[in-house]
């Protein structure tokens, strides 16, 4: 599984779509959810952006089990997400 994550991150790395967006608790107002998998809600954070282009609202939600650094992270910092611009379910949030 570490090796098939490295080769996402590596793809993602270089032909993904880079942004930086809001943790919060809950997902976006009328925002398209992008589950990243989990489902203990207090493990749960979510990085909300809005295309610019189509001005549709995606709200990726994270697992934050096993990362101590977005579990501690407070509400409205900005965290990377990398994804496919073609496929939203394909993505990353580094150094997790």
């Amino acid at each position: 599984m570490q090796k098939t994550q490295r080769q996402k991150q590596n793809w993602l790395n270089e032909y993904g779509l880079h942004i930086l967006a809001p943790v919060t608790k809950h997902a976006g107002k009328n925002a398209l959810v992008i589950d990243g998998g989990g489902r203990n809600a207090s493990y749960i954070v979510y990085l909300n952006w809005q295309d610019p282009h189509t001005g549709q609202l995606y709200s990726f939600r994270v697992n934050t089990r096993y990362s101590t650094t977005l579990q501690n992270l407070p509400e409205g910092i900005l965290y990377p997400v990398q994804f496919d611009p073609s496929d939203h379910s394909f993505f990353v949030v580094p150094c997790m």
